[in-house]
C-alpha cells in the first residue's frame, strides 16, 4: 500500500483547521488526530501502542528538554491513564513552545497548549517523541544527534567516583549528563542524579547497562568502553566519537 505521507506545514495546517471549525468529534481520539494530520491509516489501539512500536524514538528528560533540538510537526508522546496521549509539536512561539492536542480546551477541541500542560492537569509525562508514526517515517528535520566522547567519560568515569559529591572532571559534563540521561530512561539511575558528575551511582548505573547486555566480570565495571557505548548510542539517539 502507498501512504503519501503529509508534510509539517500541512500537517500543522490540519490540527489549525480542526482548532478553527470548533469541532468537538476528537474526544478521546489523540492518536486518530496525530494520524489524520499526517494522511496515515489506522493501526494501533492507543498512543502508548505507538510510543512502544516506533523504531525512531528520541526520549527527552521534560525537566531539561532542549525545545529547540525537538522538530516542529514531531508528535510528542505522554505516559499516563491507560492509553497515554499523543500531541503534535508546533514550535517554539514567542510564548514559548506549543503544541496542538485534543481535549486540553474542552472535550473533543482542538487546541494549542505548552507541550508541558498535561503533566499538571492530567499527570500526563513527556517520554519523548518520534521520527515516525504507524510504521512510516515523517519528513522531519531531525537535529543531528549530540555527540559523546568515549575518551572523556571513561576519563571522568575513573576520576568523578573519588571527587565530592556533585564534582565533575572539567568539560566532561555535557557527555556525562547525554549517558546520565540515558541511563536514568532504562531506570537504572535516579534523575535527581543526572548532574554531569560520573559518580558511584553513574558507575553502578552504567555496569547495570552492561551486565544487561552480556558483559560481566571486568568486562562489567561501570566504566564506559566502545561496544556498549555505542550500543547506548545507538538506542537513545547521540554519537559516539573517540
Amino acid at each position: 500500500m502507498s501512504v503519501h505521507v503529509n508534510d509539517t506545514p500541512t500537517t500543522l495546517r490540519f490540527c489549525r483547521a480542526q482548532h478553527d471549525d470548533g469541532s468537538d468529534k476528537w474526544y478521546r481520539m489523540c492518536l486518530s488526530l496525530a494520524r489524520q494530520a499526517r494522511g496515515l491509516p489506522g493501526r494501533y489501539a492507543s498512543a502508548w501502542e505507538a510510543w512502544e512500536a516506533a523504531d525512531r524514538k528520541h526520549p527527552v528528560d521534560s525537566a531539561q528538554v532542549d525545545w529547540s533540538m525537538v522538530p516542529r510537526g514531531a508528535p510528542l508522546f505522554y505516559r499516563g491513564g491507560e492509553y497515554g496521549h499523543v500531541a503534535t509539536f508546533i514550535g517554539v512561539t514567542k510564548c514559548g513552545p506549543l503544541c496542538w492536542s485534543n481535549d486540553a480546551g474542552g472535550h473533543g477541541k482542538v487546541s494549542m497548549v505548552n507541550p508541558l500542560w498535561f503533566e499538571p492537569h492530567w499527570q500526563h509525562y513527556l517520554v519523548g517523541y518520534t521520527a515516525d508514526l504507524n510504521g512510516y517515517d515523517l519528513p522531519l528535520r531531525i537535529p543531528d544527534p549530540p555527540t559523546v566522547s568515549l575518551k572523556v567519560v571513561s576519563e571522568a568515569a575513573r576520576q568523578d567516583s573519588a571527587r565530592q559529591q556533585g564534582g565533575q572532571t572539567p568539560g566532561a559534563g555535557p557527555s556525562v549528563i547525554i549517558i546520565e540521561r540515558a541511563l536514568a530512561h532504562l531506570g537504572y539511575l535516579s534523575w535527581s542524579l543526572v548532574d554531569g558528575s560520573y559518580g558511584t551511582s553513574t558507575m553502578a548505573a552504567y555496569r547495570h547497562w552492561q551486565e544487561t547486555l552480556g558483559f560481566s566480570g571486568k568486562d562489567a565495571d561501570g566504566v564506559p568502553g566502545k561496544a556498549t557505548l555505542d550500543r547506548l548510542g545507538a538506542k537513545f539517539n547521540f554519537k559516539v566519537v573517540a
